[in-house]
């Protein structure tokens, strides 16, 4: 088989991408209130404290027998205990709102679960989901001492999490005077960018003040991180943009920023590919190793085993954002067309949870005009394979290999439409294959008699195609049916109709492995699998119930 004829194949089916805050002055409640318990400490002798910036040493210990103290600690244990006591939190710290934020003494920390997850617009994340509501922060401990004040103050401002929202010039003058001493050590920052009346920011509209007002104080802002941030390695904004002309007037001080780690940017609910262009240009140029033209990393001069490393970093699928779950596993991509053109045609997406690194605002790149370049959702592997015959050969064994793939409805002639384009030799590499039918189809028990056995035929023809051009002694299948959202009386009926179903797979006999999960019904999974690998298969599954993360308990009425 010719390379481009194989690479021809792999495109029909990828086409569409499957294409200083604790200065004296800022310790007084105007600033920083947690609540008056909290803060009696403080207040009560703020007149008699006065931190300088030089501390004096302690003199050396006049034994070698000296006791340890805390600054002796390592750095990540001192951390970890800044972190129990509240000083250092998950959540983004905003200077300017701390006095009116929500505080629950109750609870020591919020959205610390990855999958306590809300809608927020077409997505279901965790970033500005729900109000922080972290216990006040411990002030007290800059009191301790000179050095613990050193200590905790320069932690304070390198491991928090920072967000500004910028609507007038008050909130920049309000974020530079309370971060003035500490603004050297910030390494993540947010930036939240709108005018007065939230509206979609014009770079093209100079008669109207609010945009302009808008956009010089964003460059200001930028002044303020270029001359000020020198540490800043995380960067994230938010605004709304329509247009490549404001676009690229927001990120034209980015080539000036510090060197970036990472950086991440939401410009519009709906995607815009204009303005996604000019963002991407902009990420590329702010996370560069080599801010100046250079000659191109010759990789394949690589060794062979460095150069499998390098793709199955990059070919290995981390998050698909079309899963529907929170507990979704590693390498799981679903088969079918992740192409986005509106982000009506998707009723939710599930953010990766990496995309912002300053965890502020989901900019998954999936049917919104957003770019991160940490993002971990999947991402079409077609450039790879074109690139020449040596990095498609390695390319293709790596992504069909690795991966597990995923079906997520229940009609057999959609699969076979899907499967059909693929090569034998790419059909061949694939070692997991997953059937995924979620509850949302559970409205009737089961298909009138014609239409199941017309439903039959057409799984026996797609279970002919898999032995066919499939490898079925390496390959894994697994049918997973996530339950009836129905009564007890279309609970039984569907149950009936997948002991039926169930059935038609004894033409898979031969392969690898074969697993099925049963929401309702866990009692006939045993059964079923022994229908594919034989009487005398004995079924060994973990505890988790695929999807769900739990094996879930049936409940059934009196």
């Amino acid at each position: 088989m010719s390379v481009s004829s194989d690479t021809d194949m792999v495109d029909v089916a990828l086409s569409s991408d499957f294409d200083d805050v604790f200065d004296e002055d800022c310790l007084e409640d105007q600033y920083f209130s947690s609540d008056a318990s909290n803060l009696d400490i403080v207040t009560a002798d703020m007149a008699d404290m006065a931190f300088e910036d030089s501390c004096v040493e302690a003199d050396a210990p006049s034994s070698m027998a000296a006791p340890k103290t805390f600054l002796d600690l390592p750095e990540s244990i001192r951390v970890r205990i800044y972190e129990y006591s509240g000083l250092i939190r998950s959540c983004p710290v905003d200077m300017a709102y701390e006095k009116d934020r929500p505080k629950n003494r109750n609870n020591p920390a919020c959205l610390t679960d990855s999958d306590r997850r809300e809608m927020v617009g077409n997505w279901n994340t965790t970033f500005g989901a729900r109000v922080c509501d972290h216990p006040p922060l411990p002030l007290n401990i800059f009191l301790v001492s000179r050095a613990v004040y050193r200590d905790a103050f320069s932690a304070f401002y390198s491991k928090n999490k920072f967000r500004v929202f910028l609507r007038r010039r008050s909130d920049l003058v309000a974020f530079c005077n309370l971060a003035a001493r500490g603004l050297k050590h910030i390494r993540s920052i947010h930036v939240d960018l709108q005018t007065h009346d939230n509206r979609t920011i014009k770079a093209g509209v100079a008669e109207v003040d609010s945009h302009r007002a808008c956009l010089n104080l964003w460059r200001s802002f930028s002044t303020v991180i270029v001359t000020g941030i020198p540490k800043l390695r995380y960067f994230s904004i938010k605004c709304r943009v329509k247009d490549s002309e404001t676009a690229g007037a927001v990120v034209e001080n980015i080539e000036d920023f510090p060197l970036l780690a990472g950086c991440s940017f939401f410009f519009n609910a709906l995607p815009i590919p204009s303005v996604i262009s000019v963002a991407k240009t902009a990420a590329e140029y702010a996370t560069a190793v080599m801010k100046t033209h250079s000659k191109p990393f010759p990789f394949l001069k690589l060794p062979k085993e460095l150069q499998i490393i390098v793709l199955r970093h990059l070919l290995t699928v981390h998050w698909d954002p079309f899963i529907h779950s929170t507990k979704a596993c590693a390498r799981l991509v679903t088969l079918q067309s992740h192409n986005c053109g509106r982000a009506q045609d998707t009723t939710y997406l599930m953010c990766c949870g990496t995309c912002s690194k300053t965890r502020s605002a989901c900019s998954c790149p999936y049917g919104q005009t957003a770019l991160s370049t940490t993002c971990s959702c999947f991402r079409s592997p077609l450039p790879y394979f074109l690139v020449n015959r040596e990095m498609y050969e390695v390319a293709s064994d790596i992504f069909y290999t690795e991966n597990r793939f995923v079906f997520t409805h229940e009609n057999p002639d959609q699969m076979m439409r899907f499967l059909h384009p693929f090569s034998n030799a790419s059909l061949a590499k694939i070692r997991y294959l997953m059937f995924k039918f979620p509850p949302t189809h559970r409205s009737f028990g089961s298909p009138a008699p014609k239409l199941e056995s017309s439903l039959q035929l057409s799984w026996s023809i797609l279970f002919r195609f898999i032995k066919e051009h499939f490898c079925m002694d390496r390959l894994t299948l697994v049918v997973v049916d996530l339950g009836t959202l129905g009564s007890t009386v279309i609970r039984a009926d569907r149950n009936e109709y997948l002991k039926r179903y169930l059935q038609v797979f004894s033409a898979l006999r031969g392969v690898h492995s074969f697993k099925v999960y049963l929401r309702d019904d866990p009692d006939y999974e045993s059964t079923a699998e022994k229908i594919v690998m034989g009487p005398d298969h004995v079924s060994k599954k973990d505890g988790e119930f695929p999807f769900l993360g739990f094996r879930p308990v049936t409940k059934t009425r009196p």
